[in-house]
């Protein structure tokens, strides 16, 4: 429970807090944020005024909400209290929609209601035997039991009402006041559970109003009289997606439909731009949400989702509620309110996972050791949903890391910012990567440089976070539709998190180039280089990445994704190695070049060199040229470096664009470096001659770091035809952005920078 209860506080601490700009956000108790699309005003007396599509912007509704329809309706039907979709809140939805079901008064008795509360059917039946004196039934089914009542609820008082449907809605409201400890109160019905408040001494002049119109039953006629919603054959139309990508299919709501019009989806009614397709490409009319404005002379705030007193109406409301009293595990309170259910919708709204669900009562759940659920764990309402409403909020910032079912987050309990561990360094630096030293002291000393911006901007977090500050890293995802898990979870202190994160962008720190992104709005595409770590989407992109989609860009499916993702959240926050095998599968991708665009080569380079430093701390290398490293691997790396730049040059010189001898034996040269070292050196003659005719001065400091390097080499290491370790990509790329950095002069290599600021001369010498 250590997790809710961390939530718990989170949501304490945060409610009210005016210096968390987005603090709002948490829903009160028994309070959820649904996006509307229809706007309907009515009177104090219930007369229907106006009505208007609600702006996408202004969508997100707080609403007044039961524990059942909080917790989601998969299960079953569970209206809302106030404001629901059509297929709620219409009286007239049947009549719209044919065979299509409606659940504005649904009173007849079901299984669950009974489950639910414990409660035997018979009890109830042997109870109105008593009292018309009848013969008491002694066993009967719980299925016959269900069937008895709902035929009663249909005979009784047929003379008095004419109509069915006000005839079974009267006789259950009956039945619960006559015995309200053995009839289950019904939460299935719209309008029944809208007149119990409406009846209760915790009413509301809206409330009073609203039920007055919706009993009316004519909200779908009046909307579709304003042409808010559309009809085909008078009945709503759906529309459901085609083959075709910019066509759809409109149908009408009528089971026997047999005539579907194929429209283009720009032409469709402006409703069908608010609703969002479901699983099957389907949008129904039905799920249209509805938000009420009750306009009155002696109210200023005509809008329901914003009158305070609306509010403490509900909360007044929710206390005389029937509840189940017993133990909180998490506050340890003895006589509290317990949660029945607890609630979804967690990643978003159309979320039904759940992490505490028990709702199998007919199998070994929890049956053999404990009476009732309750035993197992009990959880008070305010607590679940106050921990509920903290984590839908905090998955809900941009901090949190989402992949499919898959999510990480990561907050202090007091709402304070942190960094986010799921981030690569350019994202976590922001603006100080922006800020930085100029580019002369850059040069040559490129770690030092990355080192003095991260500690600059690691230490305004130092100065917000304490060092006792409670951290939680949470890792959720889910197998199947209703039940999610807890994949990963960490508490720790804010100098221990601190500490994780410092560890992990420095020792994996290393130049990265990621390619260039297009501005969505100047469509301006930038360069995005930068120093530090990757984020663990990218190294999952760069072990695992394949040819997915239209275009063949290098993609890496999900479930791989988020698996890599799990397996590296241990390296990030405890500080353990990085998966051997991650690292190695990236230096495998990197070696590959051929198989590689450019600018992918180029992201899986970085990110290899990364994972490889990071892998091997204790040898110290640097993000720079280690002109005194002897290890054979890094040598033959810086060779590779060398031959691909001399026939990168000679390429140049002519105009030509196409890969280097270098590049394409690249993964060869990784497995048998000694034997393919001497193709490459024996391809290199014709270039050399190329540079020779005009910069005879380049050349020379070619072959003379090419005479350096193979001076260093041992000569038994040099023989060696062994596979090379991912040492030789941090020698090739160090000594191809040395080559960055440098140019020839006067028979010397010199900064290029450096070199500029005294006097502009061309990059070679001839």
């Amino acid at each position: 429970m250590s997790w809710i209860q961390k939530l718990y506080e989170t949501y304490e601490a945060c409610t009210g807090n005016e210096s968390i700009p987005d603090a709002e956000e948490l829903c009160p108790i028994g309070y959820s944020v649904q996006n509307a699309h229809i706007e309907v005003v009515i009177d104090g007396q219930g007369n229907f005024r106006r009505a208007s599509l609600v702006d996408s912007k202004d969508a997100k509704t707080l609403i007044p909400v039961t524990e059942k329809s909080l917790t989601g309706r998969t299960s079953g039907i569970a209206p809302h209290s106030l404001c629901d979709s059509l297929q709620y809140c219409a009286g007239d939805h049947s009549r719209y929609t044919g065979d299509r079901e409606s659940y504005f008064d649904q009173c007849r008795f079901t299984d669950r209601e009974f489950t639910d509360r414990n409660l035997n059917p018979i009890t109830l039946i042997n109870l109105i035997l008593k009292e018309t004196q009848e013969t008491e039934k002694k066993s009967l089914s719980k299925q016959k039991c269900i069937r008895w009542l709902n035929l009663l609820l249909v005979l009784a008082n047929t003379e008095r009402f004419p109509d069915m449907q006000t005839r079974i809605h009267y006789n259950r409201v009956v039945l619960e006041k006559k015995y309200p400890d053995n009839c289950p109160p019904n939460s299935s019905s719209y309008l029944l559970q809208l007149e119990r408040w409406n009846r209760s001494s915790a009413s509301h002049k809206k409330v009073k109003a609203i039920y007055t119109y919706v009993s009316k039953q004519a909200v779908i006629g009046d909307l579709i009289q304003h042409n808010l919603l559309t009809v085909k054959d008078g009945k709503l139309s759906i529309v459901v997606k085609t083959d075709e990508k910019e066509k759809v299919r409109v149908i009408s709501s009528s089971t026997d439909d047999n005539s579907p019009v194929i429209m283009d989806s720009k032409e469709l009614h402006p409703i069908f731009k608010l609703l969002i397709a479901d699983d099957k490409g389907v949008k129904s009319q039905s799920k249209v949400f509805v938000r009420w404005k009750v306009e009155s002379n002696d109210s200023l705030c005509s809008e329901t989702w914003k009158d305070q007193t609306l509010f403490e109406k509900w909360a007044e409301y929710l206390g005389t509620l029937d509840s189940i009293k017993g133990f909180c595990y998490v506050t340890g309170e003895k006589e509290t309110d317990i949660a029945q259910k607890h609630p979804a919708k967690l990643r978003n709204g159309r979320d039904g996972a759940k992490l505490i669900s028990s709702n199998d009562m007919s199998g070994f759940t929890f049956l053999g050791r404990f009476k009732s659920v309750y035993e197992a764990a009990s959880v008070s309402t305010i607590v679940t949903q106050k921990a509920h409403s903290a984590l839908r909020w905090l998955i809900g910032r941009k901090q949190a890391f989402r992949s499919g079912d898959q999510v990480f987050v990561s907050w202090a309990t007091t709402g304070k910012p942190i960094p986010d561990p799921c981030a690569n360094s350019l994202d976590f630096l922001g603006d100080e990567f922006e800020t930085s030293d100029d580019q002369t002291s850059q040069v040559g000393d490129v770690g030092q440089a990355f080192v003095l911006r991260f500690n600059k901007k690691l230490a305004g977090y130092k100065a917000n976070i304490t060092d006792t500050e409670d951290i939680v890293v949470m890792g959720l995802d889910s197998a199947t539709p209703g039940r999610m898990a807890i994949t990963f979870y960490r508490e720790l202190t804010g100098s221990e998190f601190l500490e994780r994160i410092e560890k992990w962008h420095t020792d994996f720190a290393w130049l990265q180039d990621f390619g260039t992104k297009r501005d969505k709005d100047t469509k301006k595409k930038t360069r995005i280089i930068f120093e530090g770590a990757p984020a663990p989407k990218d190294i999952a992109w760069c072990a695992y990445g394949k040819r997915l989609g239209e275009k063949g860009e290098l993609k890496v499916d999900t479930k791989l994704l988020n698996a890599t993702v799990e397996r590296l959240m241990p390296s990030i926050i405890d500080g353990k190695p990085v998966p051997r095998d991650l690292v190695e599968q990236c230096v495998r991708r990197a070696s590959n070049r051929v198989g590689l665009e450019p600018w992918e080569f180029e992201k899986c380079l970085g990110i290899a060199c990364s994972l490889y430093k990071g892998f091997h701390k204790e040898r110290g290398y640097i993000m720079a040229l280690e002109e005194e490293r002897d290890s054979r691997d890094y040598l033959y790396g810086r060779l590779l470096a060398v031959a691909d730049q001399i026939e990168l040059m000679a390429l140049q010189l002519t105009n030509e664009n196409r890969g280097t001898t270098a590049s394409r034996l690249m993964q060869r040269f990784s497995d048998r470096p000694f034997s393919t070292w001497k193709n490459i050196e024996e391809a290199l003659k014709p270039y050399k001659d190329r540079i020779r005719v005009r910069y005879r001065g380049l050349l020379d400091g070619y072959d003379e770091l090419l005479d350096v390097i193979h001076s260093r080499i041992l000569s038994a290491n040099y023989i060696k035809d062994t596979r090379l370790t991912g040492e030789y990509l941090l020698g090739y790329h160090c000594q191809r952005q040395w080559f960055h950095e440098h140019k020839r002069e006067q028979g010397q290599w010199v900064l290029k920078l450096a070199a500029d600021m005294k006097n502009q001369q061309t990059d070679f010498e001839e």
